[in-house]
């Protein structure tokens, strides 16, 4: 697999068919380490007990800070901790990594796609029943093999239906246009596979048979956000993957919806799971290192008992533990289980203490969030002065930062690569970066290695839905206002002529351009950390870390 310096992988080439290139995705895996076969004697690592100022912070300000402090102890005491077993670090960068990867996407798939889209005059909807329509007969043929009740339509659309509306579409002059941009929905269907297999959670069976099973695949969830054969599972709170990545599709008799924004949530998805999942790999690779079964165990057993009605006796076996004192991430498709006993560390890992201050949280982003956030636009990003002010400020604080981590050797360096970062940074910000060499390359190897503050949290398929009609109508397509009242298709009525205004065009350019010098000003100095700290040895996570911290 790919190392930290080749995070980005190249995007495929189009085809020459009018198809976009299949999505970018990225590849984290690392091989596990060796040599640690020997068991090590339980006490090996003495721990200290959480205090109440670190399960405080932990609650309010870092919820990783025990993992953090748990693989400081160890290497404390001798354990092995570098970049290819520290969970804090892959975890401290995960949220920039996520984000570059969904941005990438939006950048050069989304965008494209719905301005492709525009151009030809394709509406999506149409092409969401095409797809339907192409995907319908393979899945009735499977959910008749397995179901008897449902001999045909399955999937929901009777298979006359779906030939029938292919054919209506074959007869359109505009059926090439529809084909290529059916296509590029079934790129990204195939871009989720590829990355749920590159990434451990399925296995190379399960890839060969999902393939061989359908060539025109698209999830098929209802309007009520039940999907019967999801693509792609999440899973719960913390570093914690577990379940299979599909579920077996029994059947449906009414239509699915949201077609497109499904295919697209399937891929940002699969993306935020395989984060986690190495979250959890690396992790697993620093107890491997690391061993003392009073700390934690890999692959537990418990023995059970039962009554053997046939013997009419009790019998013990061994079964393996899966308990809630247990994490999970997957290897070749397969979960592998670590039980932790260090009580603060498994909360940490498992994120449990979500479920005593979730209410709190979601009363807080719902009130004090969206407060905030006008207030941070209002006199932050969209804050002309402030850009001025906060770059003086972030120039002196990178400096101090830079000292601390790289030392006095570094500064004149560090210094050197500003005014070139500035230009980089910006170039970011306006999307306008050009592949291969010289500061856009230091750039996107930055973002990809997580460098980069922010994040991205999974949308529902609404925010994806509004995403792409904003999209098209940024692209000049003609959309049409949709709701269940009529209240809700004025209120959209209303939001689509106001994106298409003239001076609301001006004002929101107006505010991305004030935005986009705040961005620059935040990360030229990072991106110019970023390859101080590379040129003088460090590793892209490192690298990352240190240009996080600046």
């Amino acid at each position: 697999m790919a190392g930290e310096d080749a995070a980005v992988r190249d995007r495929a080439d189009a085809e020459g068919d009018g198809t976009l290139a299949s999505p970018v995705f990225y590849s984290r895996r690392q091989p596990p380490p060796g040599g640690f076969s020997i068991p090590a004697p339980a006490g090996r690592f003495t721990l200290d007990p959480e205090s109440e100022y670190m399960r405080n912070r932990r609650v309010v300000q870092d919820r990783f800070v025990r993992l953090r402090e748990v693989q400081k102890m160890i290497a404390e005491q001798g354990g092995l901790l570098n970049d290819d077993t520290d969970a804090y670090l892959a975890e401290e960068r995960s949220h920039g990594r996520v984000g570059f990867a969904i941005d990438e996407f939006k950048d050069k798939w989304m965008r494209p796609f719905t301005e492709k889209a525009a151009k030809v005059g394709v509406d999506l909807d149409e092409l969401s029943l095409y797809a339907y329509a192409k995907h319908a007969e393979e899945r009735n043929r499977h959910i008749a093999s397995i179901n008897p009740g449902l001999p045909d339509g399955g999937s929901g659309m009777k298979t006359a239906d779906a030939q029938a509306i292919i054919a209506r579409f074959q007869a359109q002059p505009n059926f090439q246009d529809i084909r290529d941009l059916h296509n590029d929905l079934m790129a990204v269907t195939q871009a989720s596979r590829d990355l749920l297999c590159n990434e451990g959670l399925i296995s190379d069976d399960e890839y060969t048979a999902w393939s061989n099973q359908y060539s025109d695949y698209i999830p098929l969830r209802g309007f009520e956000g039940v999907d019967p054969e999801t693509g792609v599972r999440t899973g719960g709170h913390g570093i914690n993957v577990r379940g299979g990545e599909s579920m077996r599709a029994l059947g449906r008799r009414s239509r699915a919806g949201n077609l497109i924004e499904n295919v697209i949530a399937d891929y940002e998805r699969a993306v935020l799971r395989a984060e986690k999942n190495e979250i959890g790999r690396t992790f697993y690779r620093f107890v491997q290192a690391n061993p003392d079964p009073s700390l934690w165990e890999v692959d537990p057993v418990k023995r059970t008992r039962k009554y053997d009605p046939t013997k009419h006796l009790v019998v013990s076996s061994l079964v393996e533990d899966v308990g809630p004192d247990t994490i999970a991430f997957k290897e070749d498709g397969k979960e592998v289980h670590i039980k932790i006993h260090d009580e603060a560390l498994l909360r940490t890992m498992r994120a449990s203490y979500m479920d005593e201050t979730g209410q709190f949280q979601r009363v807080a982003a719902e009130t004090l969030g969206v407060f905030n956030g006008y207030l941070r636009n209002t006199l932050t990003r969209w804050n002309p002065g402030f850009v001025v002010i906060n770059t003086a400020r972030d120039f002196q604080t990178a400096n101090a930062s830079v000292v601390d981590k790289l030392g006095f050797g570094a500064l004149a360096k560090y210094n050197l690569h500003v005014a070139s970062a500035a230009a980089v940074a910006w170039r970011n910000e306006r999307g306008t970066l050009v592949p291969g060499g010289g500061w856009d390359k230091w750039m996107t190897e930055f973002r990809a290695a997580g460098g980069a503050t922010g994040g991205f949290f999974g949308r529902d398929v609404e925010r994806i839905a509004s995403d792409l009609r904003g999209m098209l109508i940024d692209a000049g397509a003609t959309v049409q206002p949709k709701g269940s009242t009529v209240t809700a298709k004025a209120i959209d009525r209303a939001v689509i002529a106001l994106r298409g205004n003239r001076a609301a065009k001006v004002a929101a350019a107006t505010a991305k351009l004030v935005e986009s010098m705040g961005g620059m000003s935040e990360n030229m100095f990072r991106v110019a950390a970023y390859r101080t700290a590379r040129e003088m040895g460090k590793s892209p996570a490192q690298a990352a870390s240190i240009a996080k911290r600046t």
